[in-house]
């Protein structure tokens, strides 16, 4: 019994170590496996040698790209693609060409290993995806039991203070106008305070949630002309970053 053990463990052991020489001879890099050592952890001889960084993430299903214009399409800024990061199961991956798909809530990559058959853009796993950063815009894939009102997704981290957070859902619907697709877009701001979403609607849904500092709040609007309108997003951020200011004072 003790002899077909060890030579199951020997067998796995000599298959396993084909695998990795198998894998090491697919990259560019030079790997050595003379100190690989099956009867420790795999995994870490793997991120030692190799890296997690460089090791294929593009899991996913083929996603084509119809037709669309650069005014009229469905994805976050631009229909060109860009380099951008990835947090994959909490592992980081840049220099990623992405899109993100705004309509259907997916982030799009191009799978650069189809050879001959030319490259084809796939959508990746979204219950992987940790976050990504795109545009020069953070984005989380905010999940679980506390979310939006809009529902679990890829959502923009416009502000991230020692208080509260703002997050900002990008949405674009389809529609037809004089026979051809067009898009609407919109935005949705939700602060994050002790553990709640709550749908940010100008500066009453700051005094609602922190009336003690409603002088200040109305006080500073007045002074910077502005009414903490969700569409200005630089005057926004200065008004989150005072009521997080006074928060901690107050603390």
């Amino acid at each position: 019994m003790n002899f077909k053990v060890q030579h199951t463990h020997e067998l796995l052991k000599s298959f396993c170590t084909a695998v990795f020489l198998s894998f090491a001879c697919t990259v560019s890099a030079q790997i050595d496996v003379t100190e690989l050592n099956l009867d420790h952890s795999v995994a870490e001889w793997f991120d030692g040698q190799i890296g997690r960084g460089n090791a294929p993430f593009l899991q996913g299903e083929y996603y084509p790209i119809k037709n669309q214009t650069y005014t009229q399409h469905q994805f976050f800024t631009s229909l060109s693609w860009q380099k951008g990061t990835v947090v994959s199961e909490g592992h980081l991956y840049k220099g990623v060409q992405l899109l993100y798909n705004t309509v259907q809530d997916e982030l799009i990559t191009l799978n650069l290993a189809t050879g001959s058959s030319g490259t084809h853009s796939i959508k990746l796993e979204k219950w992987k995806i940790n976050g990504f950063l795109v545009h020069n815009k953070t984005f989380e894939h905010l999940r679980g039991p506390v979310v939006p009102s809009n529902g679990p997704g890829y959502y923009e981290l416009l502000y991230n203070g020692s208080n509260l957070r703002m997050y900002t859902k990008h949405i674009k619907t389809s529609k037809l106008s004089a026979g051809s697709e067009v898009f609407d877009i919109s935005t949705k701001h939700y602060l994050f305070v002790e553990n709640q979403f709550h749908l940010y609607k100008g500066k009453k849904t700051l005094i609602a949630l922190f009336p003690n500092l409603k002088n200040e709040i109305k006080l500073y609007a007045k002074k910077n002309h502005t009414a903490g309108n969700r569409r200005e997003d630089a005057s926004l951020i200065q008004l989150l970053q005072l009521c997080d200011r006074l928060m901690s004072q107050n603390l």
